[in-house]
């Protein structure tokens, strides 16, 4: 009786309880990341880091992705639907990312699509799916030129993590590693470290000055919650 007492008078401290988790980007932030150049500001040639950097981003701020969910994705859990449309037949391609939630392990999938005003426009930087799709190409090109140029100077022993027992590539994950200094033209046939991934958000706040304090990955997934619950959920 003594117990439920005491826990009946702390219910309203409970119920007024709010946690400090980490702050949601805000509505400029999260357009300067979706708005940002592909292409290196002093050489305006396309750069791997990038590209990869605001692939990775848009996935984790608009599907709220933990860090973990990011580093599990395969090449294998990404589905390309190139000619979707519409139910008004519009043009919109999209990619599936399939996965499971990282507390609770069921099973899911996310959809990320065209973001263009009207019928896709292919050379748009801003489209989502384009980012994707140009990801996803690099990321094959890096895959032929490591096969017809690399394995040729690897012995047995260094093929081994790379390629199956038939010859054929060994599945990675579908962020590769930053591309060598010596070669910037190519990805890697590596995964992307975790620590890598924890600091894509502040990559692009030292890029494009976004804040003050550093930005953190968990901001991605408040971002997500906070922006559904302003503009999607019904307040009575």
């Amino acid at each position: 009786m003594l117990d439920l007492l005491k826990g009946l008078s702390k219910e309203d401290k409970w119920k007024n309880h709010t946690t400090c988790g980490a702050d949601s980007l805000t509505k400029e932030q999260v357009r300067a990341i979706f708005e940002a150049p592909i292409h290196d500001p002093d050489t305006k040639r396309l750069c791997l880091l990038r590209l990869r950097n605001k692939a990775l981003s848009i996935l984790m701020i608009v599907n709220g992705w933990h860090v973990h969910d990011a580093k599990r994705l395969m090449d294998s859990h990404v589905e390309d639907f190139p000619d979707y449309r519409d139910r008004d037949k519009t043009h919109r391609p999209k990619m599936l990312f399939r996965g499971r939630k990282c507390k609770e392990h069921i099973l899911v999938h996310n959809t990320v699509g065209c973001g263009c005003l009207g019928p896709h426009c292919n050379a748009n930087t801003n489209c989502f799916y384009n980012v994707l799709k140009w990801y996803t190409k690099v990321k094959k090109r890096s895959d032929d030129h490591f096969c017809k140029t690399a394995t040729k100077l690897m012995s047995k022993k260094q093929r081994k993590p790379h390629f199956n027992d038939d010859g054929t590539l060994k599945e990675r994950q579908f962020f590769r590693s930053h591309p060598k200094k010596k070669n910037n033209n190519v990805y890697p046939h590596r995964n992307q470290g975790l620590h890598s991934i924890q600091g894509v958000l502040e990559f692009w706040n030292k890029e494009l000055n976004l804040s003050e304090t550093p930005l953190t990955t968990n901001q991605a997934r408040k971002t997500f919650a906070t922006f559904g619950h302003k503009h999607t959920a019904v307040h009575s």
